[in-house]
């Protein structure tokens, strides 16, 4: 198995295919724009000697959610799935987005519980999210199961 992973063109796929799992997220989070993400791929491909297609693809998309498209598309060619450890990292994007106040922090509690949900992340630590975000709104938890917040 080591001797599989050691090829260069199986490490550059299975890092490609990290690649575009992590910008899928930053794309639907909205933690990156277009501009950025068109920026970006066209830098990649001018440092590539044979770029990839999906990145080559990417360069075209007019907005956010065809680029959420054709991510799409490749990630089902390769047999991935959107599950639980995805929803995971859009929320830490979500996050991110909250401390680069793109978002509220009202938004950011909202997406939190919108992706537990899609995602059925049942082990989710809301009090550690709290903790973690330095702030202490008087929140109380109504139903573990769809993450249900009213404010006290």
């Amino acid at each position: 198995m080591t001797k599989f992973l050691e090829k260069p063109e199986i490490q550059f796929t299975i890092l490609s295919e990290i690649l575009q799992y992590i910008l899928f997220a930053c794309i639907e989070s909205r933690f990156i724009d277009i501009d950025f993400l068109h920026k970006w791929t066209e830098s990649l491909i001018i440092k590539s000697k044979k770029p990839q297609n999906w990145l080559l693809d990417l360069t075209i998309c007019s907005d956010s959610e065809s680029a959420l498209n054709t991510l799409r598309k490749y990630l089902s060619l390769s047999n991935d799935i959107l599950d639980n450890e995805y929803g995971e990292i859009l929320i830490g994007f979500f996050y991110l987005c909250y401390k680069k106040n793109t978002i509220s922090f009202d938004e950011f509690i909202s997406e939190v519980i919108d992706v537990s949900d899609a995602y059925e992340i049942e082990t989710f630590n809301f009090e550690e999210l709290l903790n973690c975000t330095g702030l202490r709104p008087g929140f109380i938890i109504l139903s573990t199961t769809t993450w249900e917040l009213r404010r006290r």
